[in-house]
């Protein structure tokens, strides 16, 4: 009699097991590589503290390439360009989270180059990877290009912002040339064109 019932309660739980995990729907992950880079040069002209007081904006002002900038008030926004698309067809009946998590390419290190030297420590050819600072939309607390390696992943709309922390041994257009390594073993290059023509460091724009 008790072995009846044991097998009837299993009859009766066990598809209950096995409906509960898909509840969610069957929408495999998505999965974003990068197409290309897109770059756009501005200049910061200021800051602005939003209603909380808590967090500080840059002020950027749109130019043309080739208009002169003091070093520090270079901002270049780079911005990766993906396709999405779903993961590799899921066996039926499988589930996933009720929202398809998106997974992105691995960023596994970022090479800037200059056409000329930018000053005596680092003449044409060599990284200046260790002369930028990075920031996330527009913010004014940045980390070093190290730091934003070790995060890794590039997310979909975020345009990543570039400033110069030291400046050239004297005025000069440059060509510079990003280069981002991804985990695909695939490289995407972007160059943008900045003319300097102040090397102090003062008035509005100013960073470090």
């Amino acid at each position: 009699m008790h072995r009846v019932f044991v097998f009837s309660l299993l009859l009766l739980v066990g598809p209950v097991v096995f409906i509960l995990p898909s509840c969610c729907g069957n929408e495999p992950p998505y999965i974003g590589y990068i197409d290309k880079l897109e770059v756009e040069l501005m200049e910061i002209t200021g800051f602005r503290t939003l209603e909380n007081g808590e967090y500080k904006l840059f002020e950027l002002a749109a130019i043309a390439e080739n208009d002169v900038l003091r070093y520090d008030s270079i901002a270049i926004l780079i911005e990766p360009l993906k396709n999405r698309n779903k993961s590799a067809a899921s066996i039926p009946g499988s589930a996933f989270a009720c929202s398809p998590q998106e997974y992105y390419d691995r960023v596994t290190d970022i090479r800037i180059y200059s056409d000329q030297a930018y000053n005596s420590n680092f003449p044409a050819g060599v990284d200046l990877s260790s002369l930028f600072s990075v920031r996330e939309f527009y913010d004014v607390e940045g980390i070093s290009i190290d730091e934003f390696i070790s995060y890794g992943w590039l997310y979909e709309g975020v345009y990543w912002t570039f400033t110069l922390l030291e400046a050239p041994d004297g005025a000069g257009t440059f060509d510079f040339t990003f280069v981002y390594s991804t985990d695909r073993d695939i490289d995407f290059d972007v160059t943008v064109t900045a003319t300097i023509r102040r090397t102090n460091k003062c008035g509005m724009g100013g960073v470090t």
